[in-house]
């Protein structure tokens, strides 16, 4: 169970369509700013459900949206692990 794994983390991403905060806003936000330890969560192409949203949000992960365009899960995991490692000047 991923939730239960989000405590073993600095901070947590959940990557969903429907959020309203960026990836980039919540890469300078903390704790995801000062996170060292990052568990990134992408689900199918057709997102999270409502109550896996509220779940993984109420253990702590950080709800983010890589904008409009909705990507293949593979896609936006390597979009999402580039974007992150770009701000951190990796």
């Amino acid at each position: 169970d991923i939730a239960a794994q989000i405590g073993d983390f600095d901070a947590a991403l959940l990557f969903d369509p429907g959020a309203t905060l960026s990836l980039h806003d919540a890469l300078e936000t903390p704790p995801v700013a000062s996170a060292t330890r990052l568990l990134v969560i992408i689900g199918a192409e057709s997102g999270f459900t409502p109550g896996e949203i509220v779940t993984f949000t109420k253990k702590g992960a950080v709800a983010v949206t890589l904008g409009a365009r909705i990507l293949r899960t593979e896609t936006a995991a390597l979009v999402a692990l580039a974007q992150i490692l770009y701000a951190r000047g990796e």
